[in-house]
């Protein structure tokens, strides 16, 4: 008896267990298909973006090649700048930053005083990472260099020799310079002691502010000193952000 029993409990059990599966079977198959398509979608929108990022960068390579081409031709330059506009207007992020930039760079090759306020528009477009608007306000100033007073400098330079800025000592040693320009030793020596002292600050700057600070503290600065500083390039981004 009690075998017979077992076995029409079992026989219940297992009733409910397909009753309750045929009452839930369209919600069962409804997520198993959503998974599905949430896999298969996820995976169709990975293999898109990275048949965008492989046409976008053929298409920046292709603009490049074209403002290489261009060397001191206005005429060709300018459909170098067209070209990496364009790539600008669809590509990715990492590749519509690198193109602006370079467009501003072909510009200002030409006039620098365009280029100036290409990069400045750069600098305040909230579109770009952080890093590129240093990147742009670092360029815009090396171009004002030889025209800016100090007071101008300092506007544009001081904010980007903060500790966390990744440009501080490109910054500070551009400021030196102005400040060598504009006769104020003591904002120079400042930004070239801040240099030394700083262990991120690469070899070769930090023994170019030691030379300065050591023709300060001298107080024998010839004119070449400072000509000859006016050297450090902005920093040449090349490849996208991931």
């Amino acid at each position: 008896m009690s075998d017979l029993i077992r076995e029409i409990d079992e026989e219940l059990r297992t009733e409910r267990v397909v009753a309750t599966l045929t009452r839930w079977q369209p919600v069962i198959i409804g997520v198993g298909v959503a998974a599905l398509l949430g896999v298969g979608g996820y995976n169709y929108y990975r293999k898109h973006e990275q048949q965008a990022r492989e046409a976008a960068g053929a298409r920046y390579q292709s603009a490049l090649d074209l403002a290489k081409l261009a060397g001191a031709d206005p005429a060709k330059a300018k459909i170098a700048e067209a070209a990496l506009l364009s790539v600008a207007k669809n590509a990715p992020a990492g590749y519509k930053m690198l193109a602006l930039l370079r467009a501003a760079a072909l510009t200002s090759a030409a006039e620098a005083e365009a280029g100036v306020k290409d990069y400045d528009g750069l600098a305040k477009n909230a579109a770009l990472s952080p890093l590129y608007q240093d990147v742009a306000r670092l360029r815009a100033a090396l171009l004002r260099l030889d025209v800016a007073d100090l007071s101008e400098m300092r506007q544009r330079l001081e904010p980007l020799t903060a500790a966390t800025s990744p440009f501080r000592n490109l910054a500070r040693e551009i400021l030196a310079i102005a400040a060598f320009k504009a006769g104020d030793f003591k904002i120079a020596g400042d930004n070239l002691e801040a240099i030394i002292i700083d262990p991120a600050a690469d070899a070769s700057m930090r023994a170019r502010a030691e030379q300065l600070s050591a023709l300060i503290r001298a107080g024998t600065l010839p004119a070449a000193a400072g000509q000859a500083a006016v050297a450090p390039a902005a920093p040449n981004v090349t490849t996208p952000p991931k």
